[in-house]
């Protein structure tokens, strides 16, 4: 049996491995058909898988988010978010001798998914960590949050009314110009804090604005309204008589796009017409902002704010359809783009590193 042990070892392993290079099918919502869509950042084309995990583990330290544990002292097992405050007692994440829990969890793209389309939601999960003592008094987080051995994770509504203490300490040490050797580990934990909120809030503001309940709707408006829009603008620079109603919703509009426009993370929007530049991606509310200046809006845009309405609605079919239209779209005008999202995507879902480890 000893000469043995070894091989069977060695052949789980395999096994193992050749289950995870055979695709499984996706029921339900496309998330991982949405995390492999290419998107430019940081000067190179990525899935937005990668976006994603990447986000993750500046912000949270890990690349899932776990949606259920223990509640009140371990009495229960349930929802974080249903639980919430009601809860008396702390709750805590899954401890590693509790092998019959499986707590569900938001991988990277359904993480992306929902902080792009129901935002809202998406401030209700516990993302970011906290483990100063004096920081997490002096924004009141004592009595809050979910623990994993030792650590402990927060909401965006948890740490939002300490966002001016936040910054204030932030710009305290840049104006300071300390160090990182001299930094101290509340120093360090102010600027790691402040740079997880940053990377948060700018990705909440890329793809639609945030308080938009439906974008394609919206979107729709918005064209209707570039020409009128525009003309009561010049006309009210001319001194002349305008549509003050018209203006006032264009104008409403055309901030909240300038907004994106700003703050936005990744590129979303691959160039129209490829073969005179590859590179000429933009943010949608960049190609929006153009719109009003004749530009053609993007089928790209399009599409998102397809995928963003059916999100909101919990419409799965039109979801996906709108996925898999865009994905038509790319598939026609950018396929090295379309096929580096797709392999990079697998490779981070492949996880050969860790598979190696163990």
């Amino acid at each position: 049996m000893k000469r043995w042990l070894p091989w069977i070892i060695c052949g789980i392993f395999v096994l193992e491995l050749g289950v995870a290079l055979v695709p499984r099918q996706e029921t339900g919502l496309q998330t991982k058909a949405f995390g492999k869509l290419p998107v430019l950042l940081n000067g190179r084309i990525q899935p937005l898988d990668s976006v994603a995990r990447n986000a993750l583990l500046q912000i949270r330290g890990t690349q899932s988010v776990p949606l259920e544990g223990n509640l009140g002292d371990g009495r229960e097992w349930g929802d974080f978010l249903v639980a919430g405050p009601k809860v008396e007692g702390k709750m805590e994440e899954r401890h590693w001798y509790q092998f019959s829990k499986h707590p569900k969890r938001l991988k990277p793209a359904a993480w992306l998914i929902e902080l792009f389309m129901k935002p809202e939601l998406a401030d209700q999960r516990y993302v970011f960590v906290v483990n100063h003592p004096d920081l997490i008094n002096e924004l009141g987080l004592r009595d809050k949050g979910v623990e994993n051995s030792g650590l402990h994770y927060y909401t965006f509504g948890d740490i939002k009314p300490g966002f001016e203490k936040i910054e204030k300490e932030g710009r305290r040490i840049a104006e300071a110009k300390i160090e990182a050797q001299q930094q101290t580990p509340y120093e360090k934990a102010i600027l790691k804090l402040q740079n997880a909120l940053m990377v948060y809030h700018r990705l909440k503001h890329t793809l639609a604005p945030e308080r938009t309940e439906n974008f394609a709707k919206e979107l729709a408006e918005y064209k209707s309204l570039i020409g009128p829009g525009v003309a009561a603008a010049r006309a009210r620079e001319a001194k002349k008589d305008y549509d003050q109603a018209v203006f006032d919703r264009f104008v409403a509009l055309l901030e909240g796009y300038d907004f994106m426009n700003r703050v936005g993370y990744p590129l979303m929007v691959p160039p129209l017409r490829p073969e005179k530049g590859r590179d000429a991606w933009e943010q949608v509310g960049g190609n929006l902002m153009n719109a009003a200046k004749g530009a053609e809006i993007h089928p790209a845009v399009e599409q998102y704010a397809a995928m963003a309405a059916a999100y909101r609605a919990d419409d799965i079919p039109a979801f996906n359809g709108a996925v898999a239209k865009y994905n038509e779209w790319l598939a026609g005008h950018l396929v090295p783009e379309l096929k580096k999202g797709e392999q990079e995507s697998f490779f981070s879902n492949l996880l050969p590193f860790y598979r190696a480890l163990l």
